[in-house]
């Protein structure tokens, strides 16, 4: 369900009109939208504050001046909404990671991309022979770091497209979990390892997207005034 639906179905919600699958996919929106769950709120106070005032007889000019005054509020509103129904997706997928990384989990999580990245570390076995040049770990962590860079860049989009401040994790985690595949690619397809030293260029391209990602977070702050949440 999108803002638009949420906005067209709001009274038959309140008047439990809507059937039981209706509600419940409203609620699943609302749960994910504080945009549509403030909307709710305003009207219910309406709703609450419209009960208050009696049922004395309104003229017809006076009517009619609510109606049109109505009409010019509810205008901005309903395409705003409508402006923010192809962002539904977007603030979905922000609103899930974060769900996914809350807390506690996000520091698991970061620690669980470190001790894999050590692990794969480990399991390479030096060959014997010539040394890899220096430029060649710097290329292997570069190319980490720029595979980090993809999931980096749609979390941002996400973010951008549906306008809420996301968690530090939700762009952390996806930018070491990138880099951390690009490693794992690279370990099974270089057919030498000369040096284990090469091989810590690794784990400094997965820590360096981490650090990329929270960084990134921080540019959000400053972008929305809104500290990124933990």
């Amino acid at each position: 369900m999108t803002c638009t639906q949420v906005h067209d179905r709001a009274t038959d919600y309140l008047e439990r009109k809507l059937s039981i699958a209706g509600r419940f996919a409203l609620r699943a929106h609302v749960a994910t939208c504080r945009d549509c769950r403030a909307y709710l709120r305003q009207m219910r106070l309406t709703v609450s504050v419209l009960r208050g005032l009696g049922s004395e007889p309104v003229s017809e000019p006076m009517r009619a001046s609510l109606l049109t005054m109505f009409r010019a509020a509810e205008a901005p509103q309903t395409a705003a909404l409508g402006a923010r129904a192809h962002t539904g997706f977007s603030a979905r997928a922000l609103a899930a990671l974060d769900w996914l990384l809350r807390g506690s989990r996000s520091l698991a999580a970061v620690a669980l991309l470190i001790l894999v990245s050590l692990g794969l570390v480990a399991a390479v076995r030096a060959v014997p022979g010539a040394a890899l040049p220096l430029g060649a770990g710097l290329m292997c962590g570069g190319m980490e770091l720029g595979a980090g860079m993809l999931p980096l860049v749609i979390v941002a989009a996400l973010a951008w497209r549906s306008r809420r401040p996301s968690s530090w994790a939700a762009y952390a985690v996806p930018a070491g979990l990138g880099a951390l595949i690009a490693q794992a690619s690279l370990h099974f397809t270089c057919p030498e390892q000369g040096m284990y030293v090469h091989l810590g260029f690794h784990l400094a391209g997965v820590g360096a997207a981490i650090m990329v990602g929270w960084l990134a977070s921080l540019g959000q702050a400053m972008w929305t005034g809104r500290p990124a949440r933990l």
